[in-house]
């Protein structure tokens, strides 16, 4: 515990409090990406990873 809080103090942890933009996307908009985007009514994955 006192490890991690003096990370956290030291500024180690600031990627968990740099938070993305939800309506940007790494790689963009796609259909079958898992999330539903605007213009999108639903987005279920693509084929593969609904099969297992």
């Amino acid at each position: 515990k006192k490890d991690l809080a003096a990370s956290l103090e030291k500024g180690v942890g600031m990627c968990l409090f740099n938070m993305p933009e939800v309506k940007v996307l790494y790689g963009g908009q796609k259909c079958g990406n898992g999330y539903v985007e605007e213009g999108e009514q639903c987005d279920c994955g693509d084929l593969e990873v609904r099969q297992t």
